[in-house]
């Protein structure tokens, strides 16, 4: 089972499950996503995007219930922090980031910019350069 089909798994079951059931498994569903990522660290992404997208389909499920353990914006914040070297963390991001609300989009930018001194001038690609003076 690839890691996309488990977050479609849960969040299907999510759907579909009522009260404190859809909590739990969404609280699992994290756990279980963390503890691979934080086990993967740098060397494998795909665990980290799928905490990434089962953050992003929790929240769009408008349950107040189901609260990540971690934001989205601290999620996609976490990723930059890991992947941020790799040209493809943009492509990666920019589902995520689009997903965010203008006030966490803002936020994000934000972070960004401050980590453009933290982080080597060419890590930073065009692309995402050009999408952050998009949304300023």
């Amino acid at each position: 089972m690839t890691f996309l089909s488990y977050v479609h798994s849960v969040v299907g079951l999510c759907s579909s499950l009522e009260g404190d059931a859809s909590v739990s498994l969404v609280k699992e569903g994290f756990s279980y996503l963390s503890s691979l990522a934080s086990s993967d660290g740098e060397k494998e992404r795909s665990a980290h995007l799928a905490v990434l997208e089962l953050s992003m389909r929790a929240q769009k499920l408008h349950d107040d219930r189901l609260i990540a353990p971690q934001s989205l914006l601290e999620a996609i914040e976490a990723y930059f922090g890991l992947f941020s070297n790799k040209a493809c963390c943009f492509e990666d991001l920019k589902p995520y980031v689009d997903a965010l609300v203008d006030e966490e989009k803002h936020a994000f930018f934000s972070f960004l910019r401050s980590q453009e001194l933290a982080v080597r001038q060419d890590h930073i690609n065009a692309s995402m350069r050009d999408y952050i003076e998009g949304h300023e």
